[in-house]
């Protein structure tokens, strides 16, 4: 504990928090009112072995009451005051101290009102809103497209992956360090390419050549005598939209099969959670949006009229997504004498853009119901 400055003659110091505190070079502080009267300062930083410390005080008078030592091996420590109060002097006050006798010549240690004790996990509670707080920041800084993956362990939640640069590296480390029971793992290329490389497992490469015929939309494209130039932006806006809406349906369904209603949430939570599927949903909105003025431009219009929706799920939102998907490559994907005719896919297309629409119309629809349901709960009330 000698890197965490934790001074055992005085655990809960102040003094010694501001003196670990005070010497790194790298560093995020964060204040949080914790409830009953109690502040939390959090700090993180990438110096040493010690990844974040808290400290927890009363707000009435700052009195120390708590402190949280996180280490980069994922082990934490805290140390609690049990309790803490002023009493007046009296007899039966001797009751609670051994007596000193002769022999001994000194006083016997008096029992620590403190209580060390190593934490192995964190509640399931915690963990959700570790890992919401974390999906929240990396949204923030665009960084949901990038390749990095959130992983849930029973100690924290680890956030690992690489992006492009140091300064990229550090930016989206710094953001997520201020968030407790988070642990960043987070390379850029300029650390792969330092590290030893890997035997190839790769000891012969066959090269194939393809006699590709144009693919179903530029022969629609070459019936209608339109430029290739513009043929090609409708090839592209099409596939685009295709892959965000696939993106942003998969994102949907994994949040609400991860946080399903059967399993309560604190209502911090909750509010995460509505607020990822919130943006998650702006972005397939867009995307279905650019993907029907495309089909338009095509000459082909998609009517989103109201349908039953009560039988679609994050399940049926995936699977009608990837279909968009694959309608889109048969599409604007070089073809062969079995392609269908351009007209055929676009049909289909329009069709499955449809089927989107009312799937995340019934998934929004669940969503305000689960919503309404939940703020009428008492003991979803925490």
């Amino acid at each position: 504990m000698h890197e965490a400055a934790v001074d055992w003659s005085d655990p809960l110091s102040a003094a010694a928090y501001k003196a670990w505190h005070d010497h790194l070079s790298h560093r995020n502080d964060v204040v949080e009112p914790r409830g009953d009267n109690l502040l939390t300062l959090t700090t993180t930083s990438s110096d040493g072995v010690v990844l974040q410390e808290s400290l927890t005080v009363r707000a009435s008078d700052f009195h120390p009451v708590k402190r949280r030592v996180q280490f980069d091996d994922h082990e934490v420590v805290e140390i609690a005051e049990l309790a803490y109060e002023v009493v007046p002097w009296s007899p039966a006050v001797d009751n609670w101290f051994e007596a000193i006798t002769p022999s001994a010549g000194v006083a016997t240690d008096i029992p620590s009102p403190l209580l060390l004790s190593r934490v192995v996990a964190v509640t399931p509670a915690e963990l959700d809103e570790a890992e919401l707080r974390s999906l929240l920041a990396l949204q923030q800084l665009h960084a949901d497209t990038e390749r990095i993956e959130v992983v849930r362990t029973p100690k924290g939640i680890q956030v690992q992956g690489v992006v492009d640069t140091d300064e990229r590296k550090r930016q989206i480390d710094l953001q997520l360090r201020s968030i407790p029971h988070v642990i960043p793992g987070i390379s850029s290329y300029r650390d792969l390419d330092s590290r030893p490389s890997a035997q190839s497992e790769i000891h012969s490469l066959a090269s194939v050549s393809v006699d590709a015929q144009p693919g179903p939309i530029e022969k629609y494209c070459e019936e209608k005598g339109w430029d290739k130039d513009e043929c090609r932006k409708i090839s592209y806006d099409l596939l685009n939209s295709s892959t965000i809406i696939r993106q942003e349906s998969h994102k949907i369904a994994s949040l609400l099969t991860e946080f399903s209603s059967n399993r309560p949430l604190t209502l911090t939570a909750e509010s995460m959670l509505n607020e990822l599927i919130l943006q998650h949903g702006s972005g397939l909105t867009a995307a279905m949006q650019q993907q029907q003025r495309t089909l338009a431009i095509s000459g082909f219009t998609v009517s989103m009229s109201e349908q039953n929706v009560t039988a679609f799920n994050a399940g049926t939102l995936v699977a009608v997504a990837q279909h968009n998907l694959d309608l889109t490559k048969e599409l604007t994907y070089a073809g062969d004498d079995r392609s269908r005719p351009a007209e055929s896919i676009f049909t289909d297309l329009v069709g499955s853009l449809a089927e989107i629409g009312t799937a995340a119309s019934g998934i929004a629809a669940a969503q305000q119901h689960a919503s309404v349901s939940s703020s009428h709960d008492p003991a979803n009330k925490r």
